[in-house]
């Protein structure tokens, strides 16, 4: 049975390389700790922080709340910032209060944003509220500003992811509107605002004029049957996407249908397909042969064999662990599996498997120092840490001459812990980043061409690439 809870994944910015068992055969990686033990909150889709320098955490609660608490392992409690239940319509798993972001500028203006969905007839909302004079942590009820308003023709595929770019406009993601396979054709069809990340100006926004297209949007002038809000179009559900601060790459998961989940790095005017294909597939199943043309493949792509239900998270540009510099960072929501994708602009050049958590995931979240990734589960009440308890196991592992591969989806296998003299005798082995264990380097590496390259890889094979190790 699978233990649902709220998970706080303080894991990537503790765990040395070497501490990562190999990722196959749902072996656990990693163990879990309570992070924040005294504290309880229930139904949590998202967390994330205010960029004011406060160091507080804001937890949103899918009923109609906003949760805002210290950043701080000591905490027992939480204040509610923001309680617009009686807007909120919460009677499918997959509506209710979906999304918050702050305003770039909210240290001096106090803006802040939120996704809803509202009883029938239903409706995706995104709205602006404003927090309360002399109270930093309690916003007014009373100052939405509604952005935009979505008719929603079923309960689900409501997406309600909401970011704000590099560029400071406000990026919107919006499922295709639900049922199953697409019935009403939003995917493909860009007069309407479903099936799209959407990408708006709302620096002016006041009443009756609440936003503004960017004039480079991708379909700006392009005609009367086309939203010029849509930054790309094609998606079935995405939950959750997010930008690299350092490329400024925006990275999507998109929820897929019966066979398989999708990452994508998401392009200005990209169509990502839905419903023409499920991830690099024509759709339905049943079609051998559907013109692909225009059409933006995934970056990577995992079957229901892996789960079922991807959940988006961060790429990870943190300091203390430079072999998952630029990984992507991700889980299923079913499986509990995260993982971490490596992509070097063109192409994916590495998967691995970096916990088995065993929980339902929902979402992902970063604090204000962006080292630590946060993990959590919305039907649950606890925070919690993945910690390391692999360390002996590591270092014996230094000692020999073994090989630990995986397979990933892309038919490659990874190898890992291989010592200094190992990699440098080797023509086999390319060097994908290093980690300092008790004084001794600890590669990361991959096979470049070996004939050793298998189908299926063992999660653990103690045998070494002959002639060279």
């Amino acid at each position: 049975m699978k233990v649902k809870i709220l998970i706080l994944l303080a894991i990537l910015a503790m765990l040395p390389l070497s501490t990562l068992a190999c990722g196959g055969g749902g072996k656990q990686l990693a163990a879990l700790e309570v992070a924040f033990p005294k504290l309880s909150l229930q139904n949590l889709v998202h967390l994330t922080y205010a960029p004011d320098g406060s160091n507080r955490l804001f937890a949103v609660l899918q009923n109609g709340q906003i949760m805002v608490f210290p950043n701080d392992p000591d905490v027992a409690s939480a204040k509610v910032f923001l309680d617009i239940a009686h807007r909120v319509n919460y009677a499918d798993t997959e509506e209710g209060f979906l999304g918050l972001a702050f305003d770039p500028g909210y240290g001096v203006n106090g803006y802040f944003y939120v996704s809803y969905t509202t009883p029938p007839p239903r409706r995706s909302i995104i709205s602006r509220f404003s927090v309360r004079q002399g109270d930093p942590d309690q916003a007014d009820p009373t100052s939405e500003l509604v952005i935009i308003e979505v008719a929603q023709p079923f309960p689900n595929h409501n997406g309600g992811h909401i970011v704000f770019g590099p560029d400071s406009y406000l990026y919107i993601g919006l499922g295709d509107g639900g049922s199953a396979g697409d019935p009403q054709n939003n995917g493909q069809n860009r007069s309407t605002m479903l099936g799209s990340i959407l990408r708006i100006d709302v620096s002016g926004a006041i009443p009756g004029a609440p936003y503004a297209v960017p004039l480079d949007n991708p379909f700006v002038g392009t005609g009367i049957n086309t939203r010029e809000e849509i930054w790309a179009y094609g998606l079935r559900n995405p939950w959750q996407f997010n930008f690299d601060p350092v490329t400024g790459d925006l990275w999507a998961a998109d929820v897929g249908q019966d066979d398989y989940e999708e990452i994508d790095i998401v392009k200005r005017g990209a169509n990502s397909g839905w419903n023409i294909m499920e991830g690099a597939h024509c759709y339905p199943p049943s079609v051998d042969v559907c013109n692909q043309s225009g059409l933006e493949v995934p970056i990577f792509e995992y079957t229901h064999a892996e789960g079922c239900s991807v959940i988006g998270g961060y790429v990870y540009r943190g300091s203390r662990l430079p072999w998952l510099q630029g990984a992507y960072l991700y889980g299923d929501y079913c499986s509990g599996k995260i993982w971490a994708l490596h992509h070097d602009g063109i192409e994916g050049i590495e998967h691995m498997q970096v916990a088995d958590s065993e929980f339902s995931i929902s979402a992902f979240g970063e604090d204000a120092q962006r080292e630590d990734a946060r993990i959590r589960d919305r039907s649950v009440s606890e925070f919690r840490n993945l910690r390391d308890e692999l360390i002996e196991s590591a270092e014996r592992r230094l000692t020999k001459k073994e090989t630990c591969r995986q397979m990933n989806n892309n038919g490659f296998c990874l190898l890992y812990y291989f010592s200094h003299d190992e990699v440098e005798k080797s023509e086999y082995l390319k060097p994908m980043g290093y980690s300092e264990l008790e004084g001794k380097k600890v590669y990361h590496i991959k096979v470049k061409e070996h004939p050793l390259v298998c189908s299926a890889c063992p999660d653990y094979a103690p045998k070494s690439l002959p002639g060279r190790i």
